[in-house]
């Protein structure tokens, strides 16, 4: 067997199968495909650059629709002249030689090596260890509809749909022993593949991107538009997620060995949360609305990868919120795209912030920055914007980098004395931060002891008001000057800590 004469049957096949669509009754089951459409209106908000619309605000609506798709019509289109059974009697005489090319092609394929393991795989879920998949494969053979229904179709119509083939006007195409060529390469290469290649999609409800291309954040990681396109993807395996609350998508490109476990795949989700979590942690950190992840999906690059099943370890399960406390509706209420200067700050931050990642024991330099970073991702996460109980989660995240170093005398004090050092470039400003975290802590004592903050005076409901606004801005300040170093690192020692507090206090 060689390559030239896989070459070959594919061409006549190819060949054949173009005769069969010439005759005058050929009809082939060409059924509408469902697309994503986001529809605007004329009142509607739309990016000042780009012109994309801002999904979740006034006038713009996200609607599924059904239509014909040239690709998916000429998949149809083969598919129907490998497998349909013909009446005609003027087509019989074609579909013989088909079913003779089609066999004899399907049985040299299934002699390449390893190519039977990753035609297998492609069409579901990685289920199977690679042991327990060969050995499957040596006792059943190939399966001849998994080469009829999808592995040829797929391959010869992504090459035709890229010649521009017209599956309506069944023109008569010169190019076939071209496509057989680029078809066998691909083949060997698939057979030849030693990892799957996915994208991490991480869907967030904002910032939104004024922008048809990516942004760099990091080598592997850009954040972009959601598109309707990667929307239809994503639909296509969770029918549930809300759409019209999604606008930008963060990426990540990764790759597996194909003879990984499949535990080692499901770890990918793991992953995927990991990196979802520390995004959107460096996002939030710079921009003030209410962001979060709507969903997470991990997608093959291509049509001969094996999907990943979802596996969250309950990050990103909606039906497990109710155990582990967790919100999945971030609404879109500013629409200030997200700028460039911004884009530089979010990566500087990140990348400190992946450092200390990769290196668990360097979260050490920053005493507490940890439970710090966690409770203020949950005071995103647990509680929406305006829920005073959320201040309970940002008192604990500055007490637990601001009140680091076991001092037990005066916290109050020395917790808005240091925040209004380390944050205040002005006296104005350092008065400012003084007052909002004493607010803070008075609200966050009286939530701690069961008080409830529905019905305020007017002047408390004014406080309450102004720290729930400005409080948080303050924290996310302190840690983005932690995570950029400047802050008591390296530091594990509580009276050298304290030292480094007081040299600050008396500045």
């Amino acid at each position: 067997m060689s390559k030239q004469e896989i070459q070959t049957l594919i061409a006549d096949l190819c060949k054949e199968m173009e005769s069969l669509w010439q005759k005058k009754n050929y009809v082939y089951s060409n059924e509408n495909t469902e697309f994503i459409e986001t529809r605007i209106q004329d009142n509607s908000i739309v990016l000042p650059k780009s012109q994309l619309p801002i999904r979740g605000t006034v006038g713009v609506d996200v609607t599924v629709t059904y239509r014909k798709s040239i690709k998916e019509s000429i998949i149809s289109l083969i598919v129907d002249s490998l497998v349909r059974r013909e009446w005609n009697k003027d087509c019989l005489e074609i579909k013989s030689r088909i079913s003779d090319y089609e066999n004899g092609l399907i049985s040299k394929l299934a002699a390449i090596p390893n190519l039977l393991e990753r035609v297998f795989e492609s069409f579901g879920y990685k289920h199977y260890e690679p042991e327990v998949l060969a050995e499957k494969i040596r006792a059943d053979g190939y399966r001849h509809g998994d080469f009829s229904c999808h592995f040829l179709p797929r391959l010869i119509a992504q090459e035709l749909y890229e010649n521009g083939f017209d599956p309506e006007k069944k023109l008569l195409f010169e190019a076939w022993d071209e496509i057989a060529l680029r078809v066998t390469e691909k083949i060997y290469s698939i057979a030849k593949k030693t990892h799957n290649e996915y994208e991490i999609l991480i869907f967030l409800n904002a910032p939104v991107i004024d922008c048809k291309s990516s942004y760099q954040f990091d080598k592997n990681l850009v954040i972009e538009y959601a598109t309707d396109d990667l929307l239809l993807k994503l639909r296509k395996h969770n029918r549930d997620v809300h759409l019209d609350l999604i606008n930008t998508v963060v990426k990540c490109k990764i790759s597996i060995n194909v003879n990984d476990t499949v535990e080692q795949y499901l770890r990918q989700y793991r992953l995927g949360a990991k990196i979802a979590e520390i995004c959107v942690d460096c996002i939030r950190l710079v921009r003030d609305e209410d962001i979060g992840v709507i969903t997470l999906h991990i997608s093959p690059i291509d049509d001969f990868t094996p999907h990943i099943r979802s596996n969250y370890d309950s990050l990103y399960q909606q039906d497990l919120s109710i155990f582990v406390p967790k919100r999945f509706y971030f609404k879109t209420e500013q629409t200030e795209p997200l700028l460039i200067d911004q884009v530089h700050h979010i990566t500087n931050v990140l990348h400190s912030y992946l450092n200390m990642f990769r290196d668990p024991k360097s979260w050490q330099n920053v005493e507490g920055l940890d439970i710090a970073i966690q409770r203020f991702r949950s005071s995103y996460d647990r509680y929406l914007p305006d829920d005073p109980e959320r201040l309970l989660d940002i008192a604990f995240a500055f007490e637990a980098i601001f009140l680091n170093d076991d001092e037990n005398k005066e916290l109050s004090y020395r917790l808005r004395l240091r925040a209004a050092k380390l944050l205040g470039k002005t006296l104005e400003e350092r008065q400012e931060i003084f007052d909002i975290v004493k607010n803070l802590y008075n609200f966050r004592s009286k939530i701690a002891h069961g008080e409830t903050l529905d019905a305020k005076k007017s002047k408390d409901a004014d406080k309450l008001k102004q720290v729930l606004s400005r409080a948080p801005r303050f924290l996310k300040d302190a840690i983005i000057e932690m995570i950029l170093g400047n802050a008591p690192r390296g530091l594990t020692d509580k009276g050298k800590i304290g030292d480094w507090w007081r040299k600050l206090e008396l500045s």
